[in-house]
């Protein structure tokens, strides 16, 4: 076991926790900046982290009924095929230097959206009715999202997120979570599972951050009231933009 892969994996998230962030925002920039990653395997690690460290989470709120399955089956129509397309793509190009670069323009863009979504977070809870959203809507943007996700690991969390509060502005933040779980899980696996199918995943590292994550989220849940969550998000979307920055110029 790697401590200081356990370390990262704790840090991160106790930040994840606190500050409501994607994983995938803070976790692939560091395995590329901070242990030398490849850009892909980076993503294809990060994939399969957020399938040990999400799996649970979903678990909670499938007993506690906080998962909208129609929307998750809308979207999952179309991140599914989103996701077999974006592998193909990488396949097309695997080994080859465009594939490197095409990945770490992917990231650089999903980091200044994670960034966006940070400042620009929704407050609390809405009171109204709740609207049954379109289901074009829904798989249209799981088609952005599993595309995304492939090219970059992120945007489940972070655009999921965004794209159901919008169209279920009614509906209870914690069942927006839940139901953004039930279509991230499933679309991180998949997405690993191409990655896996094109060498791009580290097993090793994955599992060594996923045994650090478990006292992370833990730890964060009891200091979620105690540290400045305006300021630590603030401070994450200034570090993410910069990365975002390095990666696309």
């Amino acid at each position: 076991m790697d401590w200081t892969l356990a370390a990262t994996g704790m840090l991160i998230a106790i930040l994840v926790t606190v500050t409501g962030v994607g994983g995938g925002s803070l976790m692939t920039p560091t395995l590329m900046f901070g242990f030398g990653l490849p850009a892909a395997t980076a993503v294809g690690t990060d994939l399969l982290y957020a399938v040990f460290t999400k799996s649970g989470a979903l678990l909670s709120h499938a007993r506690d009924r906080r998962v909208h399955w129609s929307a998750v089956g809308w979207m999952l129509a179309g991140s599914v095929p989103a996701v077999v397309l974006a592998t193909a793509l990488l396949a097309l190009f695997h080994g080859a230097a465009l594939q490197e670069r095409f990945i770490r323009v992917a990231v650089g863009v999903a980091l200044i959206l994670s960034a966006l979504s940070m400042v620009l977070r929704r407050r609390g809870d809405i009171a109204g009715p709740r609207p049954a959203a379109r289901p074009g809507w829904l798989g249209f943007g799981g088609a952005l999202i599993g595309t995304l996700v492939v090219l970059s690991s992120i945007g489940a969390g972070t655009l999921g997120t965004a794209l159901l509060t919008r169209l279920y502005p009614g509906r209870p933040l914690r069942e927006i979570v839940g139901t953004e779980l039930a279509q991230a899980v499933p679309l991180a696996a998949l997405a690993a599972g191409g990655h896996f199918l094109l060498g791009q995943v580290d097993w090793r590292v994955a599992f060594d951050l996923a045994l650090g994550a478990v006292p992370g989220i833990w730890l964060g849940r009891r200091l979620v009231h105690r540290l400045p969550d305006k300021w630590l998000r603030y401070t994450l979307a200034v570090v993410l933009t910069g990365a975002a920055t390095k990666l696309i110029a």
